[in-house]
């Protein structure tokens, strides 16, 4: 009995907790907890002091390059280690890093297309196209005599306001 009982304790406090954890997580943030829930334990000059080789160098280690290039030649990894290493960046410890540069204009610079043409805006008038079952309908209003409840009604249109 003992053995059968166990298991169901073990899955009633996991779903329990996954139930609490929940109901948590759904709550409406607030701006009343001022304390930090994840605190720095380690200083700053612990885990900032080293700089990456790709931030210092502008380029990917040399093994790691070669592994991205083995996998995919297109991918970026692969085609700046490419670069670097025919330009003879990998010839040498602590060569300097390598820069691009584009002497070529931009392409908003070279085509002068200037800004967008500014048309004039149709009227609102011309913009509204009488549909075949509105024209069917007004045909066979005139031809009765009567009027359209839901139409505006305008200074040609006969009313009758029982006066």
């Amino acid at each position: 009995m003992l053995k059968t009982i166990k298991p169901l304790l073990a899955f009633g406090l996991l779903s329990l907790s996954a139930i609490s954890a929940d109901a948590t997580a759904a709550e409406r943030p607030t701006f009343q907890v001022t304390c930090d829930p994840r605190p720095d334990i380690l200083p700053y000059h612990l885990y900032y002091s080293h700089t990456e080789y790709r931030r210092v160098y502008n380029r990917p280690r040399y093994h790691a390059g070669w592994i991205a290039h083995k996998i995919s030649a297109t991918s970026q990894e692969a085609m700046v280690w490419c670069e670097n290493l025919q330009a003879g960046n990998y010839d040498e410890k602590h060569m300097p890093p390598m820069y691009k540069r584009y002497f070529a204009p931009k392409p908003w610079e070279v085509l002068q297309t200037g800004p967008r043409p500014d048309f004039p805006k149709p009227k609102a008038e011309l913009l509204r196209q009488p549909t075949a079952s509105s024209s069917r309908r007004q045909t066979t209003d005139d031809a009765n005599g009567s009027v359209d409840a839901n139409s505006p009604a305008t200074e040609s249109s006969p009313i009758d306001l029982g006066e």
